[in-house]
């Protein structure tokens, strides 16, 4: 019995040596002048397939050919195949072209399709370079088979009919020269792999039905469509399936759950270099995915990683990491801020950016992914990270591994005070050779001298305290104090709050309640930025920049100036102004003392800088364990300093005291103790107090101590 799907005629022939297979029933020519060959179906006696005459596979010169007409003649021409044929005196529908019907007849120059079938098999049009003009393909066809069309590098469009529902793998690939497809029906429901990829031409917008649940791999890769919209319906998008497609905008629907990622082990991801993009949102029921705050991105939501931006992408500040080719190779991307909850950039994340002429990377980035700054126009970068990022720089046996390759190891690479032979010795970071000191630490504590109308001299001290929410900056509250250098009695204590942003700090302003510029550590000659102090104002001048090699470290050096010689002065990028931190002459103005010089500063306890000989290590010891000198004009003394679990509160002069009561408060100015004096040698428990600098009030005298 024959078979029901596809009836072979097997007649085994000897020609040369080879075997070859007949696999037609009858022939006919057709009105069109060429030679069909016809294969009858069992199960639907009155329909027949268009077939190929013949199989052959063979070898000849080492190489394996296959061939479906071979001893007989390809057809050629335009050809209109019929929607009838007669045979015999009975008349057959054809319902289908067989897979390989027209395999590599690249004579043919036009085909018109009747409107009887139903399948375009398999590799049918394979490689039909003759084949020029328009397809069209009837309503009457719901399948389109894989490399049906494959490599028919001539034709130029393609119109579907309105009853299609699958378009299989691979079925126009590499068909160069298509310009234009009509409009996908309603009823399409496959868009499988490859099914236009490598078509270059092809520059029509695209719409993907909503019975279209998954776009296979590489079904528009490399195509030159400007658009694509997805329908509500739409769930998968597989690998590399718009890759480098010049799409300007993308909108994810709430029903597109599954975007193939960027992968090192599988290959390219949904939208892989697709550089042009300027707009990226993606609807707000989404469960998957976001662009959370329009800010022009691809977010996995769960994990708060970006995974695809463009040249308009704005980098919220909840994004932990930066995805594997993020970026990739967006030239148009000029400039980019990356906030400080960034954690990761992952491989290639903005590979290939060679608009970026400078990038800060901020204080939590633990990790730089092989390539992640592949960026060759860099003239400098800016790590915040006291502890140099994991990156990369090392040879293996196909190359290198390296976060930063195509970077010019020359330029500079603008580190935090105290940490320049960290980053030297750090493996990746040891690529560079020019390393700068200059990004501030404010978790520092900074020492300076004040000079008073009566002569004296004192010193004023600035220390991190902790972190605060302002609005929606995250800035340092600094405890400015001033102090007398041999009695530690504090005549002034006030909380200043600052933070830094892309080379710049910013300084909270308590009367206007907004930030201002503090210091611009970014600028060059001839800039100038304002600073606001309470009502007043005042417009600094870079007159010049230069650097300063002290103690091992380089520090950038801005000599600046204001119209009323207030804040003029230098500036070191990384420390502060090298006359009073905060712009103490416009704030202190009748008070009876100015601030008139750094002398130390630290970070982590290490001294970083230090004026002239001052003894930093003295002044260090003595601010955060106390000193044991008393005095008669003093109201109290405490001891032990540091304390542990007993604090003793000596009143000197206890019968005068007009307030005998104690007030204890944190560095931030919360009071988490208070009492009454009841002796002259008072004892306070402080044992369930946390370690750390406190300070004690007695009347109008405050002194600090320390709990270890």
């Amino acid at each position: 019995m024959k078979k029901l799907i596809i009836i072979t005629v097997l007649m085994t022939l000897v020609m040369n040596g080879f075997a070859q297979q007949i696999h037609y029933h009858f022939s006919e020519v057709i009105e069109s002048g060429q030679t069909l060959y016809f294969l009858k179906i069992d199960y639907a006696p009155q329909e027949v397939w268009v077939t190929y005459p013949c199989f052959r596979d063979y070898y000849a010169n080492g190489d394996h050919i296959t061939t479906y007409y071979y001893g007989f003649d390809k057809p050629a021409g335009d050809m209109v195949i019929p929607a009838t044929i007669t045979h015999n005196d009975t008349v057959y529908t054809v319902t289908r072209i067989d897979f390989s019907a027209f395999y590599e007849c690249s004579e043919i120059t036009s085909v018109v399709l009747p409107n009887t079938l139903t399948f375009i098999g398999q590799r049918s049009f394979l490689s039909c370079h003759g084949l020029t003009g328009e397809i069209v393909i009837p309503d009457s066809v719901t399948i389109i088979g894989t490399n049906a069309f494959f490599y028919c590098n001539n034709i130029t469009s393609v119109v579907f009919g309105n009853n299609l529902s699958e378009i299989r793998s691979y079925s126009f690939a590499q068909c160069y020269s298509l310009e234009h497809i009509s409009n996908f029906p309603e009823s399409l429901t496959k868009l499988d792999d490859g099914a236009f990829d490598r078509c270059g031409n092809l520059c029509d917008s695209v719409v993907i039905p909503p019975l279209v649940t998954t776009i296979g791999e590489r079904a528009f890769a490399e195509c030159h469509i400007p658009s694509v919209v997805f329908s509500e319906g739409v769930t998968t998008i597989e690998r590399g399936a718009f890759c480098s497609c010049p799409i300007g905008a993308l909108h994810i629907p709430s029903t597109l759950v599954s975007i193939s990622p960027e992968n090192n082990a599988y290959g390219e991801g949904a939208f892989h270099n697709c550089t042009r993009l300027q707009s990226i949102t993606v609807d707000e029921a989404n469960p998957i995915y976001d662009s959370r705050g329009n800010c022009n991105a691809l977010i996995e939501t769960a994990t708060n990683t970006l995974l695809k931006g463009c040249k308009n992408t704005v980098i919220p500040d909840d994004i932990t990491i930066i995805g594997l080719n993020a970026f990739l190779s967006i030239n148009e991307l000029n400039t980019i801020t990356i906030p400080n909850s960034v954690e990761r950039l992952e491989t290639s994340a903005f590979a290939g950016c060679n608009s970026l002429t400078t990038i800060t990377l901020p204080s939590n980035i633990s990790y730089i992914g092989i390539g992640a700054l592949n960026c060759c126009g860099l003239t400098s970068i800016v790590s915040k990270s006291p502890t140099p990022p994991t990156a990369y720089n090392s040879q293996w046996q196909y190359g290198y591994d390296n976060s930063f390759m195509g970077v010019n190891r020359d330029i500079p690479i603008y580190i935090p005070v105290g940490t320049i032979d960290a980053y030297s010795n750090a493996a990746g970071w040891d690529y560079f050779n020019n390393f700068i000191e200059s990004e501030i630490n404010l978790e520092g504590e900074w020492y300076y001298e004040i000079q008073n109308d009566d002569s004296s001299i004192t010193y004023q001290h600035l220390e991190y305290a902790a972190d605060t929410t302002i609005g929606t900056e995250r800035p340092k509250i600094i405890i400015r104090s001033n102090t007398h250098y041999d009695r530690e009695e504090i005549t002034e204590v006030t909380h200043e709050y600052v933070y830094e942003a892309d080379g710049k700090v910013y300084w909270w302003n308590k009367d206007l309640e907004e930030f201002t510029v503090l210091y611009d550590f970014t600028a060059q000659v001839g800039d100038e930025w304002e600073i606001k102090v309470g009502f007043e104002s005042l417009t600094m001048h870079v007159d010049s920049v230069e650097y300063y090699d002290y103690e091992g470290r380089t520090f950038r050096v801005l000599q600046v100036s204001d119209e009323n010689n207030l804040f003029s002065g230098d500036i070191m990028c990384g420390i502060g102004h090298l006359t009073s931190f905060f712009p103490e002459r416009l704030m202190n103005r009748g008070k009876g003392f100015r601030v008139e010089g750094l002398r130390c500063y630290w970070v982590d306890d290490e001294l970083i800088f230090k004026y002239s000989e001052e003894d930093c290590d003295s002044l260090y010891n003595e601010l955060h364990y106390g000193i044991d000198e008393t005095d008669d004009n003093e109201t109290f003394v405490v001891y032990p300093n540091p304390a542990n679990n007993i604090l003793f509160v000596e009143t000197c002069h206890g019968a005068s005291l007009q307030n005998p009561t104690y007030r204890i408060t944190n560095l931030i100015g919360q009071t988490v103790l208070s009492g009454n004096i009841t002796s002259e040698n008072q004892q306070i428990d402080i044992s369930y107090m946390p370690a750390g600098l406190y300070f004690i009030t007695v009347g109008k005298q405050t002194v600090k101590f320390m709990i270890e």
